[in-house]
């Protein structure tokens, strides 16, 4: 593992070289994520792949990443990071949805206090999918749109226990691949059927969560769709079938907020430690108070990184 989380921050590392020695612009530093290989908050414990320091030595330019660990240890799940995002950077609504590989949500609960949490496994299961097909992923939601939805496999998916939790709360990958796929993959149907149904699966929990949070039925839900899913038209339309109970409004964004959302993220972020702000709110993720996320890695021959 440590061999790969080097190898991969090196390579990352070529690739922002590369993007420097062609457009001629070098950022002051670099906000990395890096790739999740594993989630546990309840054992303090997750993982990204993508070491910082061999990001900062190939590129040449200061690297923040590591930014879920103090929230780990400060009690909360590590996740969701989004509404820094949703808060600071986008126009204002009332939900905001994040449709990546796990769904998410962020808004301001009767009290005025910050609520987000994941909702549900998204892409990475549609995109599993259509990727039994020879299809990188369901372009907007075309394959589903032809299946039939399995009540089977429907009914299933929402008794997960998952559901029945309450917030704060957040979902592992590994956990996504290892008790949610497999009751996909040997239920009845064609791969269609069960992209349809996985679908339905996301719109229904989606349709849920802003429903039972929408305390203001005399006022129209504004609810923002941001990350991959969000060019899923179909997947769209089934939120907007599960939301008629309520009057509700459904903002998309243009095509490069949505695509550069967790980038801009995670550059708002590292620029928050930069500037000794805290970049991560307890009320999202249940630690135990706001703090500052990250690491910081810097990059020799470069000027070297000072707080404000």
């Amino acid at each position: 593992m440590n061999l790969l989380d080097n190898r991969f921050g090196s390579f990352v590392g070529r690739l922002a070289a590369e993007f420097c020695s062609k457009t001629g612009q070098t950022p002051e530093l670099i906000g990395w994520h890096g790739h999740t290989v594993f989630h546990d908050p309840e054992q303090k414990s997750t993982c990204q792949i993508g070491h910082g320091g061999a990001l900062a030595a190939i590129a040449r330019i200061p690297v923040i990443n590591q930014f879920r660990q103090i929230d780990l240890s400060l009690g909360g799940q590590g996740a969701p990071l989004a509404p820094l995002a949703d808060k600071l950077l986008l126009d204002e609504a009332d939900f905001y949805i994040n449709l990546g590989g796990i769904s998410n949500i962020s808004f301001a609960d009767s009290g005025g206090a910050l609520r987000s949490f994941d909702i549900c496994p998204c892409n990475q299961i549609l995109n599993r999918l259509a990727n039994e097909t020879g299809h990188e992923y369901d372009d907007e939601g075309k394959l589903a749109a032809q299946g039939t939805v399995k009540d089977k496999l429907l009914n299933t998916l929402n008794e997960l226990s998952y559901y029945q939790l309450q917030p704060p709360k957040s979902i592992d990958n590994n956990w996504v691949m290892q008790s949610v796929w497999p009751i996909v993959d040997i239920a009845d149907g064609s791969i269609n059927d069960k992209l349809s149904t996985f679908t339905n699966h996301i719109a229904w929990q989606i349709a849920q969560v802003i429903i039972d949070n929408h305390t203001n039925y005399n006022q129209t839900a504004r609810i923002m769709i941001t990350g991959g899913g969000a060019f899923n038209r179909y997947l769209i339309q089934l939120l907007h079938q599960n939301l008629k109970r309520i009057n509700h409004e459904i903002i998309l964004p243009s095509a490069q907020l949505i695509q550069f959302k967790e980038a801009a993220l995670m550059g708002l972020m590292a620029y928050l430690f930069i500037k000794g702000l805290e970049n991560v709110f307890c009320e999202a993720t249940g630690s135990s108070e706001d703090h500052i996320g990250g690491c910081l890695f810097q990059a020799p021959g470069n000027p070297k990184i000072i707080y404000a």
